[in-house]
């Protein structure tokens, strides 16, 4: 699943917020027969959309209080440890050089 990245500044600060869906396993892709079935049957959403926002610890609730301020579909803004400012940035320049 490729996700939306976007790169963000506040205050000359600078994040990354990307797209993502959080199921009930949170970080795994392998959904229960259930959930499928569900989704089958009744058209249930697998998982909730939500926003990943990547920044510096001491201006992380700000930023985050921006982006949700921003988002007009009013989807959470959480922290994922496994997408960090480092990982981030590669993501972000490498789909960005591809593009250019």
């Amino acid at each position: 699943m490729i996700s939306q990245i976007t790169e963000v500044s506040y205050k000359g600060i600078t994040g990354y917020v990307r797209e993502n869906r959080r199921s009930s396993s949170l970080e795994s892709f392998i959904l229960s027969s259930n959930a499928r079935l569900g989704h089958k049957a009744y058209g249930n959403r697998i998982g909730r959309d939500v926003l990943e926002l990547a920044a510096p610890g001491p201006a992380w609730q700000a930023i985050a209080a921006e982006v949700r301020r921003l988002d007009s579909l009013r989807r959470p803004v959480l922290r994922n440890p496994r997408w960090n400012l480092v990982t981030a940035k590669e993501t972000f320049e490498r789909r960005f050089t591809k593009l250019g």
